[in-house]
């Protein structure tokens, strides 16, 4: 992950974008909200001059940039969101790139593997059963198909 561009997309407090920067990578830590890109900026300060924050409105906002990897922890759980979610990642993917999508569960996240294909996208899926919870954590890999 060496010198790679990242997005941490709806970052919350940051935890993902975190490890990918302590990896070497240049991370942008992007949400709607202000809080959680302070969270995001307090996790992150050791890994500072790798790091950038912005807030970030998938609706409407185009950030004339591609990353290597968008990630995205829980993400699609509102189905309201998926159009305009949808060609923010194709936009913002840079070419051979790839995105991680982490879902808890919910019946939202089935049917957004479904719906993601019919538009154009590779998925793969992976899942993790935890012991304290009924539902496993899938994790969706999407990469722009051809």
């Amino acid at each position: 992950m060496q010198s790679a561009s990242v997005m941490d997309l709806g970052c919350g407090m940051g935890l993902t974008g975190t490890i990918a920067a302590r990896l070497g990578a240049r991370v942008l830590f992007a949400d709607l909200e202000t809080h959680p890109l302070l969270f995001a900026e307090l996790n992150s300060l050791s890994n500072a001059s790798q790091c950038r924050m912005r807030k970030v409105n998938w609706q409407s906002d185009r950030l004339h940039e591609g990353f290597d990897l968008i990630l995205g922890a829980d993400i699609i759980y509102d189905r309201s969101q998926w159009e305009f979610l949808e060609p923010f990642l194709r936009a913002h993917l840079a070419p051979g790139g790839g995105i991680l999508l982490g879902e808890p569960g919910r019946s939202s996240g089935e049917e957004f593997e479904a719906w993601i294909v019919a538009r154009g996208w590779g998925m793969r899926r992976f899942t993790q059963g935890m012991a304290d919870i009924d539902k496993p954590i899938r994790l969706l890999e999407l990469e722009r198909l051809p």
